[in-house]
C-alpha cells in the first residue's frame, strides 16, 4: 500500500500542550491547576456523574450494548492502607510533618543538621539587574540565620553587558580554589545562556552554582520565600544535609562472606 500524506491547514489547526510562554505565566498555571490537580474526592465526583450521564443516554447505553459492555452505578471499593504520619528530624529540633506532609515553613525557621557556611562565593549580574541582586544578598544574609548559616558577603560582578561571552570571561577570571559558590541572575530565560554557566562551572573551573532568572526575584512581596527555597538549594549543593526522618531497622540477617569462610551476623 502506497503511503498516504495528509496536508494539515495551519489556520483550521490548534496547537496542543503548553508552550514555555504558558509555563512561565505563574497566574495561568494556578488557574490551570484548579482543574488538573484536584481532589480524590473530587476525581470521585466526577467519575459518578460521568457514569450518570452514560447509564441515563440511550444512545450511550446502546452503543455499550453492541460490546457486550454496561457500567456499574457505583464505584469499586477497595481497603488501602494509611502512612503514619513522619517526623521531621531537622539540627535542634523535631516536629511532625503532618497530614499534608508539608514543613517547607519549619524547614526554614529552625537550623538545618548540617548548615555550610558561605564565607567565599560570588553573584554575577547585569547591570539592569543590580538592584535585584542587592536585595537578594540582603535577604540571603538575613534569612540564612534560622538555618544555622553564616552568610557573607559576596564579591560582585556587574556585567557590563548582556552578552554570553562577558558573562563566561567574568567567570572564568574569578573562580578559583578558594571560591564555594557562584550565583548568576540571568536576565532572560534563555537555555543557551544557562548552558554556558553550567560548562564553565561543571567542565572548565568545576564550581557549585546558582543559575537564577531576574523574574524570579523581581517581586518584594514573594522574595522572602523564594530566598529561602534557594538557600536550601545551595546548601544541599554544598553538601550539606536539610533533614531526615526516622527509618527504624527491622530485624535482620547479614550474610558476610570473606574469601572462603562464612560468617552469619545477626541483628535486631
Amino acid at each position: 500500500m502506497d503511503p498516504e500524506f495528509l496536508c494539515l491547514i495551519p489556520e483550521l489547526c490548534y496547537s496542543s500542550g503548553l508552550t514555555d510562554d504558558m509555563r512561565s505565566n505563574f497566574t495561568m498555571m494556578k488557574d490551570l491547576a484548579a482543574h488538573t490537580r484536584v481532589t480524590p474526592a473530587q476525581r470521585q465526583q466526577a467519575m459518578k456523574k460521568f457514569i450518570d450521564n452514560v447509564n441515563r443516554s440511550p444512545e450511550a447505553m446502546a452503543a455499550l450494548a453492541e460490546w457486550g459492555l454496561e457500567l456499574d452505578h457505583s464505584l469499586v471499593s477497595i481497603n488501602g492502607r494509611q502512612l503514619p504520619i513522619e517526623e521531621i528530624i531537622m539540627g535542634q529540633k523535631k516536629f511532625s510533618s503532618g497530614p499534608q506532609a508539608d514543613w517547607s515553613r519549619d524547614a526554614t525557621r529552625n537550623q538545618l543538621i548540617s548548615p555550610v557556611n558561605l564565607v567565599n562565593w560570588g553573584i554575577f549580574y547585569t547591570r539592569r539587574d543590580a538592584a535585584k541582586a542587592n536585595d537578594f544578598i540582603k535577604h540571603m544574609q538575613s534569612e540564612t540565620k534560622n538555618m544555622g548559616i553564616s552568610c557573607s558577603v559576596p564579591f560582585r560582578k556587574e556585567l557590563v553587558n548582556e552578552k554570553i561571552e562577558t558573562m563566561v570571561q567574568e567567570l572564568r577570571s574569578s573562580i578559583n580554589d578558594r571560591v564555594q559558590l557562584v550565583v548568576v541572575i540571568n536576565p532572560t530565560n534563555r537555555d543557551d545562556r544557562y548552558s554556558a554557566v553550567k560548562k564553565v562551572c561543571c567542565v572548565e573551573a568545576p564550581v557549585p552554582s546558582q543559575v537564577i532568572i531576574a523574574k524570579t526575584i523581581s517581586r518584594p512581596d514573594k522574595l522572602r520565600s523564594v530566598v529561602q527555597k534557594i538557600a536550601l538549594q545551595i546548601n544541599c549543593k554544598l553538601g550539606g544535609e536539610l533533614w531526615a526522618i526516622k527509618i527504624p531497622f527491622q530485624p535482620i540477617v547479614l550474610i558476610i562472606q570473606e574469601q572462603q569462610n562464612l560468617a552469619v551476623t545477626i541483628s535486631t
